[in-house]
Formats: C-alpha cells, structure tokens, sequence
C-alpha cells in the first residue's frame, strides 16, 4: 500500500511535501514491489523493439505480471560482456597495482544458450599481461683497462715489477730457509711506497724446491666496473689515476689507445711482464703461497690469475640485458549466476563475485614477479553468454542496474 501510494502521490502531483519526503518516495519510485500473483505471472509479451510502446500502458502495482520480452537474452548477453570490460577497466588497477589497458579489452562473443538455467548465464574472459624482462640499464663506459691481475680473496692485484721499487727476487733451492729475512730485506729495502700503498711481500714456492719473492699491490677502487682482466671507469682522469699507480710499481708501459672521435680511451698493460699476468705469482686455478712480514706475517694465502677469465668488450661497451614486453595469457575467469555472479535479468556482476578476477590476477602477478619477469599492464578479452530462459523486467535485487536500452523506467521494474 505505501508503494502504490507513493507511485500515485508523484504521478498526480501531489504538492506541499518537504524535501525529506520527497526524497523517500523517490526512493520508492525506482522499482514496485508486487504480490507473489504478479510477480510470477506472465503479463504482456513484446519484442525489445516494441518495449517502449509496451511500457508506456504498464503500471507495476496494478498490472496482471511481469512483461515478457521475447528477444531480450542477445541484449544480455551483449552488455554483460560490454559491462564487465568497463568494470575491469575502472577497477583493475586499483586492486593489482598494474595498469590495465583498456584500448586492448576485446568482446570476443555473446551468445544464447538453447538450454535453460542459471549456469547457463555467465559471463567468462581470458587475462593477458604485458611481460617483459626488466633490463639490465645498459651502461658505457668509454675508458677501460686491460691487466690479468693477481686476484687475493677476490680482489686484484698487480705485481711490482719495477727495477728499485721491490721487483721480485728468485730463490735458490734449500736456501730460502738458511736465511729467510735476508732474501725478504733484499725485496723490502727499496719498496716503501709500495708497502705504504697496502703491498704485501709473499713468498711462493715452486715444484723444484726453488721459490720467488715478491711484493703485490691492490689496486685503488676508483673504477666503476670490473669484468675479469678489463676495468671500466667513468671518467678519463679515473682512468689516467689508475694508468699512473700501475705505471708506479710495473716495469714498461701500456699500450695506449685514443680515439677522438668516439673520445674512447684504452690502456693495456698485457704487453708488460707483470701487466701479462704470469710473472711468477699464482696460477688460473690458485697457487699457494705465504704473507712473509706485515701485521700477517707467516699466513697463508691463495693467489689467481685473471688472464683466463673472459675480460669482457673493449670500447667501452658493455651491452644491457633483457628482454621486450609482449602479450601473454596469465589467467582465465568464469563468472555464473548459479555462483551469484549476476541477478534476475541484470547485467552487471554483482559485488563479491568479481573478487574471483582480481585473486586470479594476484596470483599471476606474484608468480611471474617471483620469476624475475616484469607485469607491464594488463588487459582481456570478454565472452557474455544468456540462458534459453525468457527475459523480463522482474528482479530480484531491489535497485535496477540498466532500463533495457533507455526503453523502460525504472519504476517499472517490479521485485517480489
């Protein structure tokens, strides 16, 4: 009685109502609710063409049923797919954290079932992402070093070499024991920049019983990058600081490169004794030896050659890594009204349902994070599908989601 009362109230005007009743029977205005008999009835019967003409002579409270709108399940089908491709476009995003493009979502289909039931209105989509391979920035360095260093606990070393600055003596076999400190004064007496400099004198025997004294010095770390035997830098006085230290300790100099154009500078040192990386010292696979003065007199070390690592590209290049983004399939969703995913004759899916979609997303989005790969955007492809079963302005949520194409008011839908 108070809907009918309502719908009468606004239909003929009723005047002198405050904004709060007003309000109250708008509310009221959006959908009749009807007896049991009308609800279940079958009323007037008409095509989605004709449903404006048609509903312009039904009134829900005081009509004998539900309309029956004989080719209304196409109509479905379509915007249900249509419908869910917005949702997706409005809400994907939020609720992942990834771009989703809406340009890309294609409506693959529609269609009606032959058969009847709720399984059979659905709507379903396939989801693809945008994957790519996060690169490696590419850097370019137009100034590197070649020297096959002398690697101790990983950290490269060259060897002095220089006449009067602690170059190497040989040791004669049996005699290095009778008199240790003076074979190590020979090798120290001259190398104060290069112990000051963190140098190390090392003793390391060979196979014979013979052995070689020497001192090795780290190098500074004023380079940018290391690749095996060849070192980058970032600036051309970082590499001339490293050509002078190394020029400071080794007999001969490197081989210089300059190109104005390209304004690439390179230093080699292979061509030097100590620069080529098999000056008496260590070996490709380790060779043993022992710190003989200094704070770690007496340890034993273990000391590597570079010369056989790959020593990386000259010119300055080191090229980036990874791969481009292309579309790929992440998931699949099918959304029915058996699981509630719609309502009598609506279209859009109704809130909870879609929680199937963004879980599906989740899921994939931590896989292939996990994977190293790199979610860019995302987006679908849409299929909405209706039952054999008629379609009608009944409903059995309470507020309309659509007027059937601008062809009936929502006080014309009529809920149990």
């Amino acid at each position: 009685m108070k809907n009918i009362l309502a719908e009468n109230m606004l239909r003929f005007g009723v005047k002198n109502l405050d904004n709060t009743q007003k309000e109250k029977i708008q509310s009221l205005n959006e959908q009749t609710r009807v007896n049991g008999t009308i609800y279940q009835t079958p009323g007037p019967s008409t095509t989605l063409a004709n449903l404006t003409s048609v509903a312009q002579n039904y009134n829900p409270p005081n009509v004998s049923g539900y309309i029956i709108i004989t080719d209304g399940n196409p109509w479905l089908a379509g915007q249900r797919a249509r419908n869910l491709a917005q949702f997706l476009s409005a809400n994907v995003e939020k609720q992942v954290g990834v771009p989703f493009n809406a340009k890309s979502v294609k409506v693959l289909e529609t269609s009606v079932s032959q058969n009847k039931g709720d399984e059979y209105q659905y709507v379903e989509g396939t989801l693809y992402a945008i994957m790519s391979k996060p690169p490696i920035p590419e850097e370019t360095y137009a100034y590197d070093l070649l020297y096959n260093f002398y690697e101790v606990n990983g950290v490269p070393h060259i060897v002095v070499t220089k006449r009067g600055a602690g170059s190497p003596n040989k040791v004669i076999k049996d005699r290095y024991n009778q008199n240790k400190e003076a074979f190590i004064n020979n090798v120290t007496k001259n190398a104060t920049d290069a112990i000051n400099d963190k140098g190390i004198v090392v003793f390391q025997s060979a196979s014979s019983g013979e052995g070689n004294i020497g001192i090795l010095v780290p190098i500074p770390e004023n380079y940018a990058k290391r690749v095996g035997s060849r070192l980058y830098f970032k600036s051309a006085d970082d590499l001339n600081n490293m050509r002078s230290f190394i020029g400071k300790y080794t007999d001969g100099k490197d081989t210089f490169t300059k190109n104005p154009e390209s304004n690439y500078l390179s230093s080699n040192w292979e061509s030097t004794v100590g620069g080529g990386g098999n000056y008496i010292f260590g070996k490709e696979g380790g060779a043993k030896a022992t710190i003989v003065s200094g704070n770690n007199k007496d340890k034993d070390i273990v000391i590597k050659r570079t010369y056989f690592k790959k020593s990386g590209k000259g010119k300055g290049a080191i090229e980036g890594t990874g791969t481009p983004g292309k579309w790929v399939k992440i998931g699949e969703f099918n959304l029915t009204k058996a699981e509630g995913a719609f309502a009598d004759n609506m279209i859009k899916v109704q809130p909870g349902a879609y929680q199937k979609i963004f879980d599906e997303l989740k899921t994939a989005v931590e896989k292939y994070t996990n994977e190293d790969l790199q979610v860019d955007q995302i987006s679908a492809t849409v299929k909405g599908y209706a039952s054999a079963d008629r379609a009608t302005n009944r409903t059995n949520i309470e507020k309309p989601d659509h007027t059937w194409g601008n062809r009936i008011q929502l006080n014309q839908w009529i809920t149990e």
